[in-house]
């Protein structure tokens, strides 16, 4: 059994941004759905009841005998959970949801956006560049929405398909291969490469490996469009067969997508080919101009003018949780965005300091994962640096992982104070509320950090 053939489809822990996206697909194709999740609210929730998919907490009962395939999120295991123990006995096909995003991209031209940070935008930002100029195309990406109004997901009636290519593994600890694999893409973006998710690469030269061999996998007439203003990735690139085309962007001038940035007016100019293209972008900073150089140049190799490009860019408002401006109260500016790997919450942090060069800058961080936490502790304490004032809350577990009470908040609050003079701890979102309300000024911005459910403390402020 495989999607094309499935009439209803049950999905486990359907509330997951990967998993939303998927539902739009298979919303997209007709299917009946059913999907399970925690009765916690998330930010998927009024996207899938918008496509009227009814959600239940989880039960073995979900499972029917007339639910012909059961997708998965690789979050949950699957000799463990109830409703795949029951599909099992129903003899019910299962598969991840990165076996369903693969199979959803086949018999396309699919264009896979990879990176640690930066791939959700991009990806993003190229499907509004499709939209915009009626190049159509199918889309994944993990995300609730794409500039308040497109669906994360969508099966369109272009040839090409437009996925954000995951590194992570596909179903820890019993499938630990990259999600990324399993596509077969025509054009690969890759925005950069850092070390993250230590629970499944060991160290940074197998995080390295992943990457590489999945760069290999691009045909002949295939073409990576790559970052290069990141050593590492540049380094990683010369080891690539010679068929492989391949198109550079970055900051200097010897890169194919040349970047020039101004970061107080959010200014662009794209030099490629002796010819230019300058616009403004309404998502700030100088990785968000990089991420809008990528999707500029695979929008170029689709035959896509130029000045169309631009044009796009221009009117691209981002994606939920990516330095999405949630508030604008008494002049204090109140922003969120799903950073949780050092080098994206130092992006993001200079992004606003450098637009708004004089105004303070409180940083609420939700560390996400015992693992990552402790792996890259030396780096999160020098993430903050443009930071005014820096408050971090608990540790936001995965439910992949177990407790681990060699690291902690605390211990991340003291490595952090040794090179910035104002961080505290904050034990829960009450205490960091209250704290904001005996402390902030007028004009102040606020930003909360994480991959959690940090969010949620936008509606206590």
């Amino acid at each position: 059994m495989n999607i094309s053939s499935a009439t209803k489809i049950h999905l486990v822990g359907a509330k997951g941004v990967g998993m939303a996206a998927v539902a739009c697909c298979l919303s997209d194709l007709g299917k009946t759905l059913t999907g399970s999740d925690s009765p916690d609210v998330q930010i998927t929730d009024p996207l899938l009841a918008s496509r009227n998919i009814p959600i239940h907490d989880f039960a073995a009962t979900n499972i029917t005998p007339d639910t012909n395939l059961v997708i998965y999120s690789g979050a949950y295991k699957l000799h463990q959970h109830p409703e795949l123990l029951r599909a099992g006995e129903l003899a019910i096909p299962i598969i991840t949801q990165a076996q369903a995003a693969a199979e959803l991209s086949t018999d396309h031209r699919l264009i896979a956006v990879c990176g640690v940070g930066g791939k959700t935008t991009t990806t993003a930002m190229l499907i509004h560049v499709f939209e915009s100029t009626h190049h159509r195309s199918s889309w994944l990406v993990g995300v609730s929405s794409v500039c308040n109004t497109l669906p994360p997901g969508r099966i369109g009636s272009g040839d090409t398909f437009i996925a954000e290519a995951d590194e992570y593994a596909i179903a820890p600890p019993d499938n630990n291969n990259p999600k990324f694999s399993l596509y077969h893409p025509e054009v690969i973006i890759c925005t950069n490469l850092k070390y993250d998710h230590p629970d499944i690469y060991p160290d940074f030269a197998a995080t390295k490996a992943a990457f590489l061999k999945f760069f290999q996998t691009l045909p002949v007439g295939g073409l990576l469009v790559y970052n290069a203003d990141d050593p590492e990735l540049v380094s990683l690139v010369k080891q690539l067969p010679a068929h492989i085309t391949r198109e550079s962007f970055g900051t200097y001038p010897v890169s194919d997508w040349f970047i020039t940035h101004q970061p107080d007016k959010s200014q662009v100019t794209l030099t490629h080919d002796s010819r230019s293209y300058s616009f403004a972008l309404s998502t700030l900073g100088l990785h968000n101009a990089r991420n809008a150089a990528a999707a500029a140049a695979v929008a170029n190799h689709f035959r896509i003018q130029g000045t169309d490009i631009s044009t796009s860019l221009t009117s691209f408002t981002g994606t939920k949780r990516r330095l999405e401006l949630v508030a604008n109260q008494a002049d204090t500016l109140y922003f969120d965005d799903y950073a949780h790997h050092p080098s994206e919450i130092q992006s993001v942090l200079e992004a606003l300091h450098h637009t708004y060069p004089h105004r303070r800058l409180i940083a609420i961080f939700q560390p996400h994962t015992f693992s990552r936490t402790k792996a890259l502790l030396a780096d999160f304490a020098t993430a903050f640096a443009c930071a005014s004032e820096v408050i971090i809350t608990p540790i936001f577990s995965s439910t992949r992982e177990q407790s681990d009470t060699s690291i902690s908040s605390e211990i991340l609050v003291q490595e952090i104070g040794k090179h910035h003079p104002h961080v505290i701890y904050s034990k829960d979102f009450a205490n960091v509320a209250t704290h904001l309300k005996n402390n902030r000024t007028k004009g102040d911005l606020i930003i909360t950090l994480g991959a959690g459910d940090i969010y949620q403390l936008h509606s206590k402020l």
